[in-house]
């Protein structure tokens, strides 16, 4: 699915005015929602550097997800399962997981958390981690004759089993706003260690 709930979105733009990151890595950015929402408030000089991470490659020249001279979306783009990036994708002042953890089980979802905390071997991992999921039921379908759920067959549209237990203690930490109404989302933009207690006790360690 390559759109994004519209609950929280002026949050997460205040806190990106107030957290200024120069790097940020955006998983599954789909029509670039959040390249669009925040780039235009970002400074000229020097800039904010934007990767994303992409599964399906249809979606970066049907969006234009590629920055041109006259329009910035992002810099750089990665054609693949997230899952699988190496871990300097995650050494950025922030990693944005929007509406895109649901699509995955409980314990990837849990595990790719990890990973962007800890980051590559040789440096740190994201400063700022900012997760949406999807706290009712939200109904997404199919996108381009297929659905956007892994393979392993995790249906697309509500959270996969164990996933609500995660998504309400994310939404208990501090700075977090719990949407209302169908379909809405909760965002989440904390330091390293808040959103790494986070995923320990969302897992039971």
């Amino acid at each position: 699915m390559p759109t994004s709930d519209a609950e929280g979105k002026d949050w997460t733009l205040a806190r990106f005015k107030k957290y200024q990151p120069r790097t940020v890595t955006d998983i599954g950015p789909g029509e670039g929602t959040y390249a669009k929402l925040l780039r235009p408030h970002e400074p000229d000089e020097p800039g904010v550097w934007w990767t994303a991470v992409e599964i399906h490659k249809p979606y970066v020249a049907k969006y234009k997800l590629r920055s041109t001279k006259t329009r910035k979306m992002y810099d750089q783009i990665h054609v693949e399962d997230v899952r699988e990036s190496e871990g300097h994708t995650f050494h950025r002042d922030l990693v944005i997981a929007g509406d895109v953890l649901e699509h995955m089980s409980r314990g990837d979802a849990v595990a790719l958390l990890q990973r962007i905390d800890a980051g590559p071997d040789d440096a740190p991992g994201a400063g700022h981690i900012l997760v949406s999921l999807p706290i009712v039921e939200f109904v997404q379908g199919e996108v381009d004759c297929k659905r956007t759920a892994p393979a392993s067959g995790t249906p697309s549209t509500r959270l996969p089993a164990g996933m609500g237990t995660q998504s309400r203690i994310v939404a208990a930490c501090a700075g977090a706003r719990p949407g209302s109404g169908p379909g809405s989302g909760m965002f989440c933009v904390r330091c390293r260690s808040v959103a790494l207690a986070v995923v320990r006790q969302s897992v039971g360690c």
